[in-house]
């Protein structure tokens, strides 16, 4: 079966303008990936990494093995892009 409308409850085809459409948008979402990975991985970094990595007492109360956890996070975070899968099927690192 192709793809399908649903209107009042009735299983409708889509007209061949609206699969044409329905492909642009599939490419349009498909060409957004690694914008929108790169807007998550900025989100990670802005929420989760910076609050530690940029407060001096926060930085400093951690022990070495923490920060070089941290360091190694944020790093793989700025690498994202070069991994096997980007931008559709990210491994993403996991937090310390």
């Amino acid at each position: 079966m192709g793809n399908h409308k649903i209107v009042n409850g009735n299983i409708i085809p889509l007209t061949e303008e609206e699969e044409a459409e329905l492909l642009v948008k599939e490419q349009e979402y498909l060409d957004e990936a690694p914008d929108r990975a790169r807007e998550r991985r900025n989100e990670i970094l802005i929420l989760d990494v910076d609050p530690i990595a940029s407060n001096i007492l926060r930085w400093n109360s951690l022990t070495d093995a923490k920060r070089t956890e941290w360091t190694n996070y944020r790093q793989a975070l700025l690498d994202i892009e070069d991994l096997d899968g980007y931008p559709d099927n990210i491994t993403w690192p996991t937090k310390p």
